[in-house]
């Protein structure tokens, strides 16, 4: 894809294109020549009135990829409505050369990025976070968000001032006008089954092989297959409609407990696919981990990203151009542990509220007065039933276990909105709406885990690997029967994704059925604790960032002493995140600046 910023200077009202690498900026006008666009994935219409972007795949309930031209890009309600129906990982921008007026889209979990930022001279909008702005000072609230969702969700980014154009939204941009957004569309979960279980089982079928089905027998498409349910769903479906083998590859680990290489074998095996594998060492971690850090637009702490870049790599040396990844089940069909945790509480507190009270004082004295394992057990289940759910879910974030000030320096602190992160999740669950638990806590996951990480992830790092990837489980035909369930069918009796099993049980194998979720997960605390050349990468790099006024040095320390003496995996992860943070600044600034 064409990465570009467009600047509209209101002076003038004349309106620029800035390429990466480049310093100037080429007026657009009808001799512009976009030739070359379409071939890197932007599909570019230009004529006296309009000019339209529209980078990335996009495609109708039918399947069929849409253009530039086909879109209502003259009406913009017309164009919304049009929108909801589309699937895809897209980005639309469509100019109105006369008024001087921008509007942008981004699709419904935002999976490719747009940047804005907007003053009283231009405006500004882009697919990199740095050709829309390099200068402007990095937000210390947003450093803060950092690390406390390893991410930086939108709308902010790291540098003041500019903002992410968050998913399923419609920004408008104007010569008189600051810069507006909205939501075009909101999704309507369902309250009650209006269908069969074994109908609507077949229509899930039917949407995943219809989402796969541009990628049959084509020796340039592959799949990641961890062995878990969604990639293995995402492999069946393809390999059932394809002549040719399937295209695999899975990473492995030499350390028990990580390495899921013989569950992907299992589906590999029973679909006669192409499979490959590629084991991550330390030394790989300690050779590409700068390179990585410095990949995204922003500071990036999920842990993941390293091993979905060597499998995309992988992938990329076998000839594959495009990959199918598995990421958004989990989010649609109710596939996280914390979704059946979280209905524990939730139907505790449906109990008479004068029961609750009695109980909660009886449990709380007894806590005092027996203090044992179990009492203080149930002494917590009392006070996280006390609290909304956005708050339960976060209750053992890092930084609700341990006070800000032990971590932070006073003077980054001075900057920052300690609640803002939680507040963010909880206007999150109020833009749900009045739905169940369970949806609300699907909605929440659409943007904090797919749209702001695990796209995120993904994105980077097989653009870094050189391919492009695309999502079949967020195929508008996959959401679309998702929301048709009611929260009891995609979580029954606490048993996750009761109803996905049920609808892939026919296709699947029995030990993927049954297997419990992982991922990609890597065991970089573990490997820290005994490789030297990592330890020496992070001890370098956390040297580097105390300087930077940001943590306090003896947090920074405390960490890496809880880390070597047992503690490796937990304290081992928020090293890695202080560490991509750390390389990411290298990068990003060439020297020590405070956030301003």
């Amino acid at each position: 894809m064409d990465n570009y910023t467009l600047v509209f200077n209101k002076a003038d009202q004349q309106l620029s294109i800035l390429m990466p690498g480049t310093d100037t900026a080429q007026l657009i006008n009808s001799q512009t020549d976009f030739s070359s666009w379409s071939r890197a994935g932007t599909d570019v219409l230009l004529n006296d009135d309009y000019l339209v972007l529209l980078s990335g795949r996009c495609q109708n309930r039918e399947g069929e990829r849409l253009n530039a031209a086909q879109l209502h890009y003259r009406d913009a309600t017309l164009l919304q409505q049009q929108l909801c129906g589309l699937s895809g990982r897209f980005a639309l921008v469509v100019f109105h050369r006369p008024g001087g007026c921008l509007q942008a889209y981004t699709d419904k979990f935002a999976a490719l990025a747009l940047f804005y930022q907007s003053n009283d001279s231009e405006y500004r909008l882009g697919t990199m976070l740095n050709t829309v702005s390099s200068q402007q000072p990095y937000a210390a609230q947003s450093l803060f968000d950092y690390f406390y969702f390893h991410t930086i969700p939108g709308p902010a980014t790291v540098r003041q001032d500019i903002y992410k154009l968050e998913p399923a939204s419609q920004l408008s941009l104007s010569p008189e006008q600051p810069a507006l957004t909205n939501v075009y569309w909101q999704p309507q979960f369902a309250g009650k089954l209006n269908s069969t279980k074994v109908a609507l089982a077949e229509q899930l079928r039917r949407a995943l092989m219809q989402a796969t089905a541009a990628y049959r027998d084509q020796p340039a498409a592959g799949c990641f297959l961890s062995g878990g349910l969604d990639s293995s769903s995402v492999v069946a479906c393809l390999a059932k409609q394809s002549k040719l083998p399937v295209k695999t590859f899975t990473i492995g680990f030499s350390e028990p407990g990580y390495d899921e290489t013989a569950y992907a074998k299992v589906v590999a095996d029973a679909f006669n696919t192409e499979h490959y594998v590629y084991y991550v060492t330390p030394d790989d971690i300690a050779q590409q981990l700068p390179q990585i850090a410095a990949y995204y637009q922003q500071p990036f702490g999920n842990s993941s990203a390293l091993p979905t870049y060597f499998c995309a790599r992988l992938a990329k040396q076998q000839g594959v151009d495009v990959m199918l990844a598995g990421d958004g089940g989990d989010e649609l069909f109710s596939g996280n542990e914390r979704y059946a945790k979280q209905m524990i509480f939730e139907r505790f507190c449906q109990s008479p509220l004068f029961l609750r009270r009695m109980l909660a004082a009886g449990v709380k004295l007894g806590a005092q007065l027996i203090p044992h394992r179990l009492t203080q057990k149930a002494r917590s289940f009392i006070e996280q039933s006390e609290l909304d759910l956005a708050s339960r879910l976060q209750r053992y974030n890092f930084l609700h276990q341990h006070a800000a000030e032990q971590v932070f320096t006073a003077e980054f602190l001075a900057a920052v909105d300690t609640a803002a992160p939680l507040r963010q999740i909880q206007q999150r669950f109020a833009a749900a709406g009045a739905v169940s638990p369970v949806d609300a806590m699907l909605f929440n996951d659409w943007k904090f885990t797919l749209a702001d990480n695990d796209l995120v992830k993904v994105n980077g790092m097989t653009e870094l690997a050189g391919v492009e990837v695309v999502y079949p489980m967020l195929d508008q035909r996959v959401v679309d029967l998702s929301l048709q369930l009611p929260p009891e069918v995609k979580l029954t009796k606490h048993n996750l994704r009761d109803f996905y099993k049920f609808a892939l049980s026919p296709i699947l194998p029995p030990a993927t059925i049954a297997k419990k979720k992982h991922g990609f997960g890597l065991p970089f605390g573990k490997w820290l604790a005994e490789h030297p050349p990592l330890q020496q990468l992070a001890s370098t790099q956390l040297d580097s960032l105390a300087q930077r006024h940001i943590f306090r040095p003896d947090f920074i320390s405390q960490t890496v002493m809880q880390q070597r003496q047992g503690h490796a995996a937990y304290y081992g992860e928020l090293i890695w995140v202080m560490i991509m943070l750390e390389f990411w600044l290298q990068r990003n600034t060439g020297g020590n600046i405070t956030p301003q």
